[in-house]
């Protein structure tokens, strides 16, 4: 407990040089401005508060000091804009992610800088929650619906956990959001794209019928005729139909939202309980789809693809799989999705094109490793095993990690405690945002050529080894899988051979370029405590 007469002691000084503290309206303000979402009024208020009063001694080191008073405002901040009704899940990892900004910086300058667009920031964030006009209530029965959006979920259960009335929080959730709580959650929409999916697929198999039928195999027979058998073929719902399926859903979701919005319901009379009204509202929409989905199919039927699946196969699947499956092809792909990370663009830019079409290859490899033949797309899967994102995430960071394990600087020494296990886990953001690899010419090389160089001699070895044919069935694990556990599943020891030696090349790529940076931030490191000696003294 800190005794009466140092504290008496400590504000002579100030008294007499009338260096007060900020006062704790102007703070108070501040909050207000956050809270109703005004942000020309919190500049003007921010550029007072800057200009008048101290903030204190918070710490011996003046770069520790200034940090240690803005965790403290972003902490304010974050109360004043979940106040203001910014989601507190969304409050909070903006807190997080501002923090751990503010650590990385090294200049006094740029904390003020960061203070400012910290405010600004959750300023208008809760002004854009508060343009929406929707109750606090609501946005709770939001927020329940998205944290539990693929669980079975009842008007009753929603109602219970906020404690309202069903029939109130119905209509008041349609009043508010224009917008029924089926088609808020979307499950409606992605029924009716199923749906939609089988109304278009071919429905008649034809089974050849053969004469005496073989009680021992192998055995010949002879068909007598060919029947047609009512049924769904299999093929469209693997790698055949992956196009045809994304159009539709696209399709049918765009419709169900723009008749949604028409309130293209039936009209049912005020005394029948919104959960009624709620489940019979998309009846009229399905119709209206369902007629769509039926012409599509008609129409196909009179072209010589016979129907839809034939016509994204020939025009539109086999032309864009035969592109991606050249190797070299889809290493300028990866090539080009690391050039776009240079320049802060997160390559999932170009994920949404390249992998569909990458499953679909996938599926076809796994049909074809099933049958007992080789899989058709071999070398698009070695070149996905080294140079996608599955070899330490995007820019190929494995042998970024062992590098970064001689470093001398105190920031690299701490980034790769933050970011080694993320990495073997194809996480890299830790790394890329932490070096920076953005705009930081020393690592434009390593960063966007890794695929180009990684895939080539992996192709190299490939043929050396004599690897003709690889289980596919990796595919279908998660992307956080480490390559070298993927590549042993995939291929056994050839491939974990593979993986060695173009290892040791990524860290050979990657270690000069690492040790000019390592060797810059120590100096950085070494002149910054030779500053704060010289204020010391």
């Amino acid at each position: 407990m800190l005794a009466a007469k140092p504290i008496e002691m400590e504000m002579i000084p100030i008294r007499e040089e009338s260096k007060f503290h900020k006062t704790y309206l102007s703070e108070k303000y501040l909050g207000e401005c956050v809270i109703r979402g005004d942000v020309a009024e919190l500049k003007k208020a921010f550029s007072n508060y800057m200009n008048k009063g101290t903030a204190g001694k918070l710490s011996n080191n003046s770069m520790r000091h200034k940090k240690n008073i803005l965790i403290s405002v972003i902490t304010m901040t974050t109360r004043s804009a979940i106040q203001g009704g910014l989601p507190e899940e969304e409050a909070f990892l903006m807190s997080d992610l501002y923090i751990q900004e503010l650590e990385e910086l090294t200049e006094l300058e740029e904390i003020r800088t960061l203070a400012y667009n910290v405010m600004i920031d959750f300023a208008d964030k809760v002004k854009q929650h508060r343009y929406c006009q929707v109750s606090y209530k609501i946005l709770s029965c939001q927020k329940y619906i998205v944290n539990h959006l693929y669980e079975k979920l009842s008007v009753s259960e929603i109602a219970e956990e906020l404690h309202m009335n069903i029939s109130y929080l119905s209509s008041q959730f349609k009043k508010e959001t224009g917008v029924n709580r089926h088609e808020y959650n979307g499950h409606t929409a992605g029924l009716l794209s199923i749906a939609s999916l089988l109304m278009l697929m071919p429905q008649i198999i034809s089974v050849p019928v053969v004469k005496n039928i073989p009680t021992e195999f192998p055995k010949s027979a002879v068909v007598d005729s060919v029947s047609n058998v009512e049924a769904f073929q299999t093929v469209y719902t693997g790698s055949t139909g992956l196009i045809v399926a994304i159009i539709i859903g696209f399709i049918v979701s765009l419709v169900y939202i723009q008749l949604s919005k028409r309130n293209l319901v039936i009209k049912l009379p005020a005394g029948v309980p919104p959960m009624v009204v709620d489940s019979l509202s998309p009846a009229i929409i399905s119709m209206v789809i369902f007629c769509l989905m039926f012409g599509i199919r008609v129409g196909f039927s009179y072209t010589l693809f016979h129907d839809i699946f034939n016509f994204s196969t020939q025009l539109i699947q086999a032309p864009l799989t035969g592109a991606v499956a050249n190797p070299w092809v889809l290493m300028g792909i990866f090539t080009f999705g690391n050039f776009l990370w240079f320049f802060g663009i997160h390559p999932n830019l170009i994920g949404g094109i390249l992998n569909p079409l990458l499953l679909i290859m996938s599926y076809a490899n796994i049909d074809a490793y099933a049958a007992g033949k080789p899989v058709p797309y071999l070398q698009m899967m070695i070149v996905f095993a080294v140079g996608a994102n599955a070899w330490g995430g995007s820019g190929n960071t494995y042998g970024l990690v062992i590098s970064m394990f001689t470093a001398k600087s105190e920031r690299y020494k701490q980034l790769l405690k933050l970011g080694a296990i993320a990495s073997i886990f194809n996480i890299s953001e830790p790394l890329l945002f932490g070096l920076p690899m953005m705009l930081n010419p020393i690592f434009f090389i390593p960063l966007v050529f890794q695929p180009a160089i990684l895939g080539t001699v992996a192709l190299g070895l490939a043929k050396i080894l004599n690897i003709t044919n690889l289980n596919p069935m990796t595919a279908l694990l998660p992307w956080t899988t480490p390559a070298p556990v993927r590549m042993a599943i995939s291929g056994g020891l050839p491939f974990l051979i593979i993986f060695a030696i173009c290892l040791v090349l990524n860290v050979l790529i990657y270690y000069p370029f690492f040790k000019v940076a390592d060797n810059k931030a120590l100096e950085e490191e070494k002149a910054a405590v030779e500053l704060e000696g010289s204020e010391t003294a």
